[in-house]
């Protein structure tokens, strides 16, 4: 969503409103999957880090 406000001005708070609903409104359902999918690879390589990012003294 911030890529896609960027830049704008908004008079009102109503109107970022609209304007956010309307970008939330055209994203898919296979748009959402593929960023859950990325955040929960993301998290897993935080929470389970490969052998090589940590290494023994």
């Amino acid at each position: 969503m911030k890529s896609k406000l960027k830049g704008r001005r908004f008079d009102t708070v109503e109107e970022v409103q609209v304007k956010s609903q309307q970008v939330l409104d055209a994203v898919v359902e296979n748009d959402l999957q593929k960023l859950f999918d990325s955040w929960q690879r993301r998290w897993d390589r935080c929470i389970n880090p490969g052998k090589d990012e940590f290494k023994a003294n």
